[in-house]
């Protein structure tokens, strides 16, 4: 296995990412990809580094990935405030050519997957861009507008006086959001455009998830274009799996591993 940190230029900016690709992947043998996609506040890396673990497992299995930071995350130079929706698209968008254009990925196994905030970014990617074959779901909600949203929506006048806004999120996090992240998700449609998506997908929500219940999970795999949807439910899970028991590291990693394992296998068979 092979870590490479990357900078994809995007316009004014650079996306921070890391690849890693598989032993023996080669142009001559070329490994399918996975663009791993991080939600609101986080980083390539996801919680409790769930992103880098899922990266070794699956170069494990002979697929390569990408884990890229999304403005204010990471590595990332730009502030947190100028994030939003539809400029995380964009990054996603270009991180899917990028890898396309790489020698060593095979540009006809592309596949995205995302956590929250990250698999509703997916969700509009793989609707938008056909070389995108396999699309999965942990934690995420598929949504028009501010649909799901509606009480960090109460804070949007505030953040359209003042030009931004502070927001604690439900796990505790301070954030500071601009009108411009308001006005791109009171504009984004990724329930229309997941309808366009007609590939493999796999949506994973958690039994006991506040944020995001379950139910909506459901609604993703009605309401996708896919005819090979796969809904999957882990009992006992939290938003973020478990990984975090409190604000320290959980020590029984049994439900993420489950995750990790019901992706990696996912993955393996659709991709």
């Amino acid at each position: 296995m092979k870590e490479q940190f990357v900078l994809i230029p995007n316009g004014s900016h650079n996306i921070p990412g890391i690849m890693v690709s598989p032993s023996g992947a080669t142009e001559d043998k070329p490994a399918p990809v996975v663009l791993l996609l991080h939600g609101t506040g986080g980083n390539k890396n996801e919680l409790g580094d769930i992103y880098k673990r899922l990266a070794a497992q699956l170069a494990a299995r002979g697929y390569a990935s990408l884990r890229i930071d999304f403005a204010g995350g990471g590595d990332s130079s730009q502030p947190y405030v100028e994030n939003n929706f539809e400029d995380s698209v964009a990054d996603a968008m270009k991180s899917v050519e990028f890898i396309a254009n790489d020698s060593g990925i095979d540009n006809n196994r592309i596949g995205v997957l995302g956590y929250s905030q990250g698999g509703r970014i997916a969700q509009v990617v793989a609707g938008r861009l056909p070389k995108v074959k396999a699309l999965a779901t942990w934690s995420s909600a598929p949504s028009n507008g501010v649909e799901d949203l509606e009480l960090m929506f109460k804070l949007d006048d505030e953040a359209y006086a003042k030009g931004s806004v502070m927001v604690t999120m439900p796990w505790g996090t301070q954030l500071e959001f601009g009108k411009k992240f308001f006005t791109a998700m009171k504009n984004s449609r990724a329930l229309d455009e997941v309808a366009k998506y007609n590939g493999p997908l796999l949506a994973i929500g958690g039994s006991e998830d506040p944020v995001v219940p379950p139910l909506l999970a459901r609604k993703l795999v009605q309401h996708a274009g896919s005819t090979d949807a796969t809904l999957r439910i882990i009992d006992g899970a939290d938003h973020g799996f478990n990984i975090y028991a409190g604000d320290k590291l959980n020590p029984d990693q049994s439900i993420a591993e489950s995750l990790l394992k019901i992706t990696t296998d996912w993955f393996a068979e659709k991709l």
